[in-house]
């Protein structure tokens, strides 16, 4: 018998309370109150790949890509700032990727770098650079290295926040009890 591999979960009563929560987190997490700058106004650092990571280990790409998107689209609404749905592409592909990685798999380093350098590099230093280069009317190569330094930095903080969240006995049992 064949079967195919799960994209998407069908939460119950309790998993539709905790997407709920996760999105909440995930919004929070996004907003400019917990949003850091390495450079004032340029460079940004988020911790809302947290959230994001978690939504697609428990509920799949389907959820996390269209969690990560509505986000987008919120958080752009709230602070005030035009609206590009690039990023917003860039967010559903960032929250399908990790869940393609991370549904019904158990996290290792090794899936979670390789997950991580395929965002960073084929979201956040191609199409996110591509968004900024659109907006911004500036060269692609005066964009790309700053974000190419950032990058390099805030990689290694997610794959070590990312890999201890992954083996969390708290985080783990979570997971298990929403798959039953």
């Amino acid at each position: 018998m064949h079967t195919q591999k799960k994209v998407f979960a069908q939460p119950n009563a309790s998993g539709i309370a905790i997407l709920g929560l996760l999105t909440a987190i995930r919004l929070i997490l996004g907003s400019s109150l917990f949003t850091f700058y390495l450079v004032p106004n340029k460079i940004q650092f988020s911790f809302a790949f947290i959230a994001t990571f978690l939504i697609a280990m428990w509920f799949g790409p389907f959820w996390a890509g269209a969690i990560a998107g509505f986000a987008d689209i919120f958080l752009t609404l709230i602070s005030g700032q035009i609206y590009f749905p690039g990023f917003t592409l860039s967010a559903v592909l960032g929250g399908v990727i990790f869940g393609l990685f991370f549904f019904n798999h158990k996290p290792t380093l090794k899936t979670i770098i390789i997950s991580q350098v395929i965002v960073v590099v084929v979201i956040n230093l191609i199409l996110n650079t591509t968004w900024v280069v659109i907006l911004n009317h500036v060269p692609f190569e005066v964009i790309f290295l700053s974000r190419f330094i950032k990058e390099i930095f805030t990689v290694v903080i997610q794959i070590i926040i990312m890999y201890l969240i992954s083996k969390n006995q708290t985080i783990i049992s979570l997971g298990n009890r929403l798959r039953k």
